[in-house]
């Protein structure tokens, strides 16, 4: 039979020894199915490397993406000091490609596609979505960074936050949907609600930010008086930049690495008696 019990494998619910189990039976522990526990196996002995690719990834990107928001932090405040001259753009060059390059490293590790087997193939490629962040990543790193660097104008640096944004929402999305997918395999009744709630808040929080954009050219069109959204709009984009999108992609993160640590370790061979 091809899907025959190995020698060993314990239920990835309860942890039960299932050794000598008929693999269409329920655990007689928590009732799981134990076929469950095989096709798990399976997946993470086919996808190993994978695996840990991003679960190295996954800490990458987040290291990455903290060391850009600080060199946009230390960045805006360079721009103000006339006194350095000409000296600016190097600056900003140096503070902002080495965290550049640590994000999209991150990043580009996690983009890894698995091999699901058919009964366990997910709706949803987490590998597409994280290669579109990936590059719209890229893109407003090296273009718009530095037209906004050389025309000093507020549209670039707007704009570059905007894709900076849109590309830190794709992440945690597509972050999300891998967590959903190895949470219906571990298990991981609550990483699966989290990484749903995650995901919506990032779509609401870039939502949101695009409309409030739209709402502020609209007033500086129209020349309307009274408080200005566009400062607003500054504050929020800034906000959810640096602060939003890195603290819920770290919670989201942390449980993911948990959940490919856990199928990491349960899938693993035991060790044979002579190494005991």
């Amino acid at each position: 039979m091809a899907d025959a019990p190995s020698l060993y494998t314990l239920c990835i619910s309860c942890g039960y020894d299932l050794t000598g189990l008929p693999i269409d039976a329920p655990c007689p522990e928590c009732g799981s199915p134990i076929r469950l526990a095989y096709q798990l196996k399976r997946f993470v002995r086919i996808n190993r490397k994978q695996l840990t690719e991003i679960y190295d990834g996954v800490l990458t990107t987040i290291v990455g993406y903290v060391m850009c928001a600080l060199a946009l932090i230390f960045s805006s405040i360079v721009i103000f000091l006339p006194a350095l001259g000409l000296l600016i753009p190097l600056i900003l060059i140096v503070l902002v490609l080495p965290a550049a390059v640590a994000e999209l490293a991150g990043l580009v590790g996690t983009i890894a596609p698995l091999r699901f087997p058919k009964e366990l193939k997910p709706r949803y490629s987490h590998s597409k979505v994280l290669s579109v962040a990936a590059g719209g990543f890229t893109l407003g790193l090296a273009f718009l960074l530095p037209f906004a660097i050389a025309s000093q104008l507020s549209a670039m640096w707007m704009a570059l936050l905007v894709c900076l944004s849109g590309s830190m929402c794709l992440v945690v999305i597509g972050h999300a949907c891998l967590a959903i997918h190895l949470a219906k395999l571990s298990f991981h009744v609550y990483l699966a609600r989290f990484a749903r709630i995650a995901a919506l808040i990032a779509a609401v929080l870039f939502g949101g930010s695009l409309i409030l954009i739209a709402a502020s050219v609209i007033q500086l069109e129209s020349q309307t008086r009274g408080y200005l959204l566009a400062d607003a709009v500054w504050r929020i984009m800034v906000f959810t930049s640096i602060v939003g999108y890195p603290l819920l992609h770290f919670v989201l993160a942390v449980g993911l690495r948990r959940s490919i640590r856990r199928m990491l370790r349960q899938s693993a061979p035991p060790a044979s008696p002579a190494s005991l």
